[in-house]
Parts: C-alpha cells; structure tokens; sequence
C-alpha cells in the first residue's frame, strides 16, 4: 500500500441473485443475508470491520431491495450490486479517489474478526503493494 498509516475504506460486496444457500431462509436476497447464529453473513462482516480501528467508511454493495436491511446498518452507504462480481466491485468503488486505500471484503466471512482484519491491514501495509 506505501501509506503509511492512512485509514482504509472497506467495500463489502454483498451481491448476487439467489442461490442454493439463500434458498434455505425464505425471504434473504442472497447468502449473504442468510442468517447463522442470529446474525446474517453479512451483518457479521460489517460488524467486524466497523470494529477494526483502520477502517474509517464501510460501503456495502448489495442488491438495492435489500439495501434498508437491518444487517447493512453499520455501513456507512450502501450501492447496488451488478449482473457480474466486477460490475458490483466498480459499483463499489465508483467515486473513489485514486490514493484512497481500500479493503475489498466479500460478505460470506463468517468468522472474520476486527484484530484478523487489523493484521491483515498492517501486513499488507509492510508489504508496501499497490493490490
């Protein structure tokens, strides 16, 4: 990242029609609106990243029937998905500026945690990348 210490905008991409998985709970767009534990997939990942202290903006890329969820409360925006995972990625970073840092999550991370995604964070930072 060569940043230093810059925070990160995470894009949670959340897309995608239904499937198998979200068949098993009527009424969830996708799987990442399938509920393990009480809480959805995606809830889980955005609840992690709102945790992590490098991260200041969240967006949450979803479809936009689902976009008043209770589980993308803790995004800060949230945008429609696309047909395709690329078209849902530019979604998700349209606007963006080009030196922004972003962290790219997909929502079906069940066991993600704030301190896994701090170190993920550092790591890649030492690892002065661009992607």
């Amino acid at each position: 990242m060569g940043t230093g210490s810059r925070l990160v905008i995470a894009v949670v991409l959340a897309g995608g029609p239904a499937d198998a998985v979200s068949a098993l709970q009527p009424g969830a767009p996708n799987k990442a609106f399938v509920r393990v534990g009480g809480r959805t997939l995606v809830e889980r990942v955005v609840g992690a990243l709102r945790a992590t202290p490098e991260v200041e903006r969240i967006i949450a890329v979803a479809p936009t029937a689902a976009h008043l969820d209770p589980a993308l409360a803790g995004a800060d925006e949230c945008r429609p998905d696309g047909v395709h995972i690329r078209d849902s990625l530019r979604s998700g970073l349209q606007g963006l500026a080009p030196n922004d840092v972003v962290l790219i999550a997909a929502s079906d991370l069940p066991i993600l945690t704030s301190r896994a995604a701090s170190d993920f964070v550092e790591r890649v930072r030492h690892a002065d990348s661009e992607i």
